[in-house]
């Protein structure tokens, strides 16, 4: 129990409000004038243009215009509640700093779903180079709202300097073109992408993710057409770069027997310095892991397992496995 004398730390905060920040452990985002605004896709529920969005109550209804409402730089939450309603919105442009966008129950219980019924131009969610310490969580990206598999579910674009604190987690992501993906315009940095699911998207993490970290996912293929990649880091040795980058502890599984493997695991470009790639379980894809052999690769720990093994960095099938740790 949080006790009320905490909200004179909040100037704009009820304590409902800081006590439900605090069951999705999210109040250690939270600033003094942070504020809260809830959305419900429930087009009975949420009302835009009539409701604030600042009373659970009176939610608005879509992420937009509670995005509208948020102010750059203070520390404002986003909080879905829980829908049977999917959320249709696509394109939804971030280009401030310092939000939180969150969902009120596990990604799992699939009562937080974002599903567009038509293709967004850029991605569900599209931070711009204005963004900076954006969280997501607890959010079922589906990219299948139009009955094709090529959408992209959050992209950053145009960054052209190290931006700061993008955290992923917990959050599902199915049937999306690019899950996770950067532009190669510039880096961010301080990534954290942990604990996601990732369900037959054609590319799950791909792109250029500066000091970041990426653990605790699990990425999937269930499906009877190819896939191209789990986790990939690239390089452009000018403008955007994935280096000391950490892949620890992620389970890809890329295959079903007789049908064509998703193509990599977990791939990692030349000119990736400083990368670290350890303790993953990577099954079924064509190539499960590699690091390009060039001058990088030195910079590189590749694939060190629980027994101390390196250098290729995997394991021909689970039964290899089992018998070499015995």
């Amino acid at each position: 129990m949080i006790p009320k004398l905490i909200l004179h730390d909040y100037k704009w905060m009820e304590y409902a409000d800081v006590m439900r920040l605090a069951s999705l452990d999210l109040l250690k985002y939270a600033r003094r004038d942070s504020h809260v605004f809830y959305v419900n896709p429930d087009t009975d529920v949420g009302r835009d243009g009539q409701h604030s969005g600042m009373k659970y109550r009176s939610p608005l209804n879509t992420i937009e215009e509670a995005l509208s409402k948020v102010e750059s730089g203070r520390g404002d939450f986003v909080i879905i509640q829980a829908s049977d309603t999917d959320i249709t919105e696509g394109d939804i442009e971030i280009a401030k700093t310092d939000i939180v966008i969150a969902g009120m129950t596990p990604a799992n219980m699939g009562r937080v779903t974002l599903k567009p019924s038509d293709d967004p131009s850029g991605a569900i969610f599209s931070c711009t180079n204005a963004s900076n310490r954006i969280v997501f969580k607890n959010l079922r990206i589906n990219g299948h709202g139009d009955g094709g598999d090529d959408v992209k579910g959050i992209r950053l674009t145009g960054k052209a300097d190290y931006g700061e604190g993008y955290i992923i987690e917990d959050c599902i992501f199915e049937l999306c073109g690019n899950a996770i993906v950067t532009s190669n315009t510039g880096s961010a940095s301080d990534w954290v992408i942990r604990n996601n699911l990732l369900i037959n998207c054609d590319n799950g993490i791909a792109g250029y993710f500066h000091h970041g970290e990426i653990y605790g996912n699990r990425i999937i293929k269930t499906v009877t057409t190819a896939l191209t990649v789990g986790i990939s880091l690239l390089d452009n040795t000018t403008t955007a770069d994935s280096d000391g980058c950490m892949i620890h502890h992620n389970t890809v599984l890329g295959g079903i027997e007789g049908t064509t493997p998703m193509a990599d695991g977990i791939k990692v470009a030349a000119a990736c310095y400083g990368v670290g790639v350890w303790e993953n379980r990577v099954s079924g894809c064509t190539t499960n892991i590699t690091v390009t052999d060039n001058t990088a690769a030195s910079h590189a720990i590749f694939n060190i397992t629980g027994d101390g093994r390196e250098g290729g960095g995997e394991w021909a099938d689970a039964e290899t496995y089992l018998n070499a740790s015995a």
